[in-house]
């Protein structure tokens, strides 16, 4: 492995560019590599990476799938549910909390297509209106805040 990696001072200081992400180059902290260097991705910006009017998919239809899952009996609970796709139970109990919202409000969020929009109305923002249990007050403030 001796030499395997450069060692030259111009690494030291200069980020390699790729499509996805820059590399960094970080002095390896192993004790056997102390005088390599390691590079580390260093994802872009994310407005870098994505064009705003791409198509995208709001939580409510993730919501949806919970929901099917759990009726057709595929997974057994919300906790079954966090494992299989890599979520904490409090984040799946936040996303299925969408389903409590008027379904003039969830038919809005399916119609959703680009990014800008989904992040405008993201699953933190209607995390209160999800709370009203009146749906026609969850629907009034809920098209007040897509006016604003």
């Amino acid at each position: 492995m001796q030499g395997a990696y450069p060692k030259t001072p111009a690494l030291a200081t200069a980020a390699v560019s790729l499509e996805c992400c820059v590399w960094l180059p970080v002095p390896a902290i192993c004790e056997n590599w102390s005088s390599y260097l390691v590079f580390l991705a260093k994802p872009p910006k994310e407005s870098d990476l994505r064009d705003e009017n791409e198509p995208a998919l709001h939580p409510i239809h993730l919501a949806l799938e919970f929901q099917k899952m759990l009726e057709r009996e595929l997974v057994n609970n919300r906790s079954e549910l966090a494992k299989r796709y890599g979520l904490s139970r409090a984040r799946v109990t936040q996303i299925m909390n969408l389903l409590d919202l008027a379904p003039e409000i969830q038919e809005h969020l399916l119609q959703l297509k680009d990014r800008r929009s989904v992040r405008a109305l993201s699953e933190r923002r209607l995390r209160g209106l999800a709370q009203l249990r009146s749906h026609s007050a969850q629907v009034r403030r809920f098209f007040a805040m897509v006016e604003s």
